[in-house]
């Protein structure tokens, strides 16, 4: 298939996740680079993602028509480890706990990326669960367990609100209405809620976007090792010159 000269395949864009954008000057540069130019990593480091996406898939199927969740809709995987389990039925009941009072209606999935041809990446990662209210508001529903940093007071200041709004645009577009935020933290069972319009504040997430993804081209052009926290969930570690010497 031919594509036009003003259409990149998603394939030759840089990825970008939101551990990128969290933080661009507090990754190693070198694992940086492998992952901004869409090297492949090792499969162990993607299994901590497991437990959010069966768990994020069991809460859009429970709302699939104007209904509330139940623990009924989400059953303990069986190929789960025991320490899995344990964790998603904490996460489980705390979600039912927070949400179980609220009606909604699943909007729907989404891609697993957003190509953003105009800055030469394509945002990749989890965006959070979209639903209609009872009420016919759009809300995001952003799902954390456990964490590394408190959710702030005000929401905008998080750094996955901001790319969850980004990997959401056109649907939040496509809604012309006020946005429902909702940012749960399903292991200490703590929940933010905010109304917000979202028009001014999708112009400053762009502005933010293209900020980082300048920061993170600077530091991708001779990258080098450092050996730190950030070498626990590295993909690449086993070809590390830092760490395997």
């Amino acid at each position: 298939m031919a594509y036009p000269d003003s259409v990149q395949r998603t394939d030759e864009l840089s990825k970008v996740t939101l551990a990128h954008l969290r933080d661009p000057d507090g990754r190693c540069a070198l694992r940086l680079s492998k992952e901004f130019n869409n090297e492949r990593a090792s499969t162990s480091a993607n299994i901590r993602f497991r437990l959010s996406g069966r768990l994020e898939e069991a809460a859009s199927l429970a709302q699939t028509s104007l209904d509330s969740p139940r623990l009924v809709h989400f059953p303990t995987p069986r190929d789960f480890l025991p320490e899995e389990r344990d964790v998603f039925d904490a996460a489980a009941r705390w979600y039912v706990e927070i949400f179980g009072d609220r009606q909604a209606t699943s909007a729907g999935t989404y891609d697993f990326s957003t190509p953003r041809s105009e800055l030469g990446i394509n945002l990749v990662g989890g965006a959070g669960l979209r639903f209609i209210t009872d009420e016919g508001l759009p809300e995001i529903r952003i799902l954390q367990y456990a964490g590394r940093s408190a959710i702030p007071e005000t929401l905008f200041d998080s750094p996955e609100v901001r790319f969850s709004m980004l990997r959401n645009e056109a649907w939040i577009c496509s809604m012309d209405s006020p946005l429902l935020v909702t940012v749960a933290d399903l292991i200490r069972g703590e929940a933010f809620v905010q109304s917000i319009s979202p028009e001014t504040l999708l112009t400053a997430c762009n502005d933010w976007l293209t900020t980082c993804v300048e920061r993170i081209r600077e530091r991708v052009i001779d990258p080098k090792p450092s050996m730190g926290t950030d070498c626990a969930w590295c993909g690449f570690i086993s070809s590390c010159d830092a760490v395997m010497k």
